[in-house]
């Protein structure tokens, strides 16, 4: 089944696929170089990554999906918004499409999910380019997490959810506007079960199951994960725009990094 298109890019295909939880939707294009798949974050959607797609088409096969519960996807049919379940849905997309060998570059929350399917699949990943991952969530008390979760379940729970969005969404009135339609299409069960998932997540657990080579692209805000991973020269950077979605905000700079660490991986 052909849905509208979820990037506005010519030469994509857009289609859905059945996921275990539910019907998937992507975009894809064929291309000569490795192919790429793009994960966004917990509150996002594919059309995140419309200015990255439109630069990298002429040359990769890549992958822009919708996780289950978010934008044009179906919410999960048991509530499972684990970084293993989704990861599962990202080995679907990867498996329908073809692809031996991948660069994964994910966003925020789809790090964790990307760095789960590195775990399990080792041999088709060729590298992760990591967007602004979570900080690490140890450094809240559980009893906080509790009460957010708990008021994500409540009566202002949508009104938490995005005046929490809008809080990290930067200052560029345009990349405000396209981030909150984005969260407001998160499904309703999906807001809380994500934010249990990250509430139990070790990064540094994650980063140790990870073998493929990682570059990542951080705001000052998260930059403690290159203490955390002992990430070292030429494996990280650092934005300074105004938000979280740095794709957004800043598409140069991010093409320009992935574009640097595509090359590594050629060489």
């Amino acid at each position: 089944m052909h849905l509208q298109p979820l990037v506005p890019t010519a030469g994509l295909q857009h289609l859905t696929i059945a996921g275990k939880q539910g019907a998937l939707a992507l975009s894809h294009c064929t291309g000569s170089a490795i192919a790429m798949v793009f994960v966004h974050a917990d509150p996002g959607s594919s059309r995140q990554w419309v200015d990255l797609i439109k630069y990298f088409s002429a040359r990769h096969g890549l992958v822009a999906y919708d996780t289950r519960g978010a934008g044009a996807s179906a919410a999960a049919e048991n509530d499972d918004y684990s970084f293993q379940g989704r990861s599962e849905d990202l080995a679907q997309v990867v498996d329908v499409l073809g692809y031996k060998k991948i660069v994964i570059v994910a966003h925020s929350g789809g790090a964790a999910v990307a760095m789960q399917y590195a775990t399990d699949n080792a041999e088709r990943v060729a590298g992760l380019f990591l967007l602004d991952p979570p900080a690490d969530p140890q450094q809240l008390p559980e009893q906080m997490w509790s009460e957010i979760i708990a008021t994500l379940k409540g009566e202002d729970a949508e009104q938490t959810f995005l005046s929490f969005i809008a809080s990290i969404a930067g200052s560029d009135t345009a990349v405000r506007a396209q981030i909150q339609q984005d969260a407001q299409k998160i499904a309703e069960r999906a807001r809380p079960a994500m934010t249990q998932a990250l509430s139990k997540w070790d990064p540094a657990v994650a980063y140790r199951g990870v073998t493929a080579p990682v570059y990542m692209l951080t705001t000052p805000e998260n930059i403690g994960l290159v203490k955390l991973w002992d990430l070292q020269d030429g494996q990280h950077s650092v934005s300074h725009s105004s938000g979280h979605w740095i794709q957004l905000d800043d598409p140069d700079l991010v093409i320009a990094k992935l574009t640097g660490f595509l090359n590594q991986l050629e060489n």
